[in-house]
């Protein structure tokens, strides 16, 4: 049995080919790359057995948070959810400093629902403990839905995902869970 080593696990976006546009420099958009993935069998500490590559879709807002999708053949479709504006091109490092905590989610007019989540605490981030949340919440990006999502402080905060791009439908078609042809 594999398990992710919790300490160390970076992201990097790496543009793919043609995922950047010249003609909105400013906007947000979609931007793709990819994930290396650390995996340790039942031996942490030891060192990792194998690396694991996944697709990777995120965007970033100067003025709300964002949500990340990455996509490995290991955990299938996982959402990062961060409430907070977060800089460009930042990496995103795993930290043992986790608890698990409920948050609400609404996806356009729908009633909000509860995910179980793990947050990390030094990242401020959010990533749900169970594999449809992450499924409804790509949904609602592919629909351009907004998302509400509601934390223990009682706050709603607004995500509004940037329109379709050629990074988002390279995601879509390199992903298995989005695309299982």
């Amino acid at each position: 049995m594999t398990r992710l080593i919790p300490l160390l696990l970076a992201l990097f976006l790496v543009p793919f080919a043609g995922a950047t546009d010249a003609a909105e420099p400013e906007k947000t958009r979609w931007i793709g790359g990819i994930q290396v993935k650390a995996i340790d069998s039942d031996d942490p500490g030891i060192g990792p057995d194998e690396r694991e590559i996944a697709s990777l879709i995120g965007y970033r807002s100067k003025t709300t948070g964002s949500i990340d999708f990455v996509c490995s053949k290991e955990e299938g479709l996982e959402a990062f959810i961060f409430l907070e504006p977060r800089p460009q091109n930042t990496t995103l490092r795993y930290d043992v400093s986790t608890v698990t905590r409920t948050i609400k989610i609404a996806i356009g007019d729908e009633k909000p629902f509860s995910v179980r989540t793990n947050y990390l605490r030094t990242e401020k981030v959010h990533t749900p403990r169970k594999s449809s949340p992450p499924k409804r919440l790509y949904n609602a990006a592919i629909q351009g839905k907004p998302v509400r999502i509601n934390t223990r402080m009682g706050q709603w905060v607004t995500l509004t995902f940037p329109p379709m791009n050629d990074a988002m439908r390279n995601f879509a078609r390199e992903c298995h869970v989005t695309n299982p042809g």
